[in-house]
């Protein structure tokens, strides 16, 4: 979903079903380790990590991100741990808003 093309034909497919997201976390990533060491990254495959990581997150953000506010409702979740996501996409969390959470089970403490 790095692609804005991508990112329409999922909007034009779930328009087309008749649902709409109430929680979109975005959690994919790769990592430029994968091909060797971060000196072995070409830019082609640095492109390819900027646009999973970075790009596609942010298409989906503000594309869906308009739906649901068009609703009144959503929540975007932005996490590098599917942990954290039980407790942001709950009705727990609805009243913690425009926050940087660091749930780190005190590592960084």
């Amino acid at each position: 979903m790095g692609k804005m093309e991508e990112v329409e034909n999922l909007i034009s497919e779930l328009a087309r079903r008749g649902l709409a997201v109430d929680v979109l976390v975005n959690n994919g990533a790769i990592s430029p380790l994968l091909k060797g060491t971060f000196c072995d990254t070409t830019l082609e495959y640095w492109e390819k990590v900027l646009e999973v990581n970075l790009t596609g997150p942010f298409l989906l953000s503000t594309r869906l991100g308009q739906k649901m506010a068009e609703r009144g409702s959503g929540a975007i979740i932005s996490i590098s741990r599917v942990s954290v996501a039980l407790f942001l996409a709950s009705d727990a969390a609805s009243y913690t808003t425009g926050a940087t959470l660091f749930v780190d089970g005190g590592v960084s403490a």
